[in-house]
């Protein structure tokens, strides 16, 4: 999945732009408007950006399980190390180590990601401050993409494709 981000002035044309981008066949959950306050947005009947499309939450969440497979193999480390040879865990309780371990990485992760901004969003802040407009598309295929761009850019030249940040 590929986001494009278009950097638009004001209401009235971000409106324009979503009835052009549904006349392409760009369904309304792929479009997201970050910017200005939600309640206006909705009542043009478009999608206000949620934290999902503003923080690094979705990218960071997919190294939770990382993250928690190596926690859990400190875990069973240092119950290895510091248990008696007496005491045994059993399986289940591997399964509760792993289970926790997996959890805890997918919440930490989670909480890292919740606190880091989408770096494009994080990089055109100040044109957001000022009171402009940052629709989201998201496209599966990259002909459309491109498609999208042209399209839009023709019929409103003062609209700009916001650079991608890597």
């Amino acid at each position: 999945m590929k986001r494009l981000f278009i950097l638009i002035q004001d209401m009235k044309e971000t409106t324009e732009v979503a009835q052009e981008l549904r006349s392409l066949g760009i369904k309304d959950n792929q479009i997201h408007i970050c910017g200005g306050i939600s309640e206006d947005i909705k009542a043009e009947h478009l999608y206000p950006a949620n934290i999902f499309q503003t923080t690094n939450l979705g990218y960071a969440i997919k190294f939770g399980p990382l993250l928690g497979l190596g926690f859990v193999v400190l875990i069973i480390a240092l119950c290895a190390f510091f248990f008696p040879a007496n005491i045994k865990i059993h399986a289940l309780g591997y399964l509760a180590i792993l289970v926790f371990g997996i959890g805890f990485g997918i919440w930490a992760t989670g909480l890292i990601g919740l606190g880091v901004k989408n770096p494009v969003l994080e990089k055109y802040q100040a044109f957001l401050e000022e009171g402009h407009y940052i629709m989201m598309i998201d496209t599966a295929v990259p002909e459309k993409e491109k498609e999208i761009t042209e399209v839009v850019l023709s019929h409103h030249p003062g609209i700009k494709v916001a650079d991608s940040v890597h």
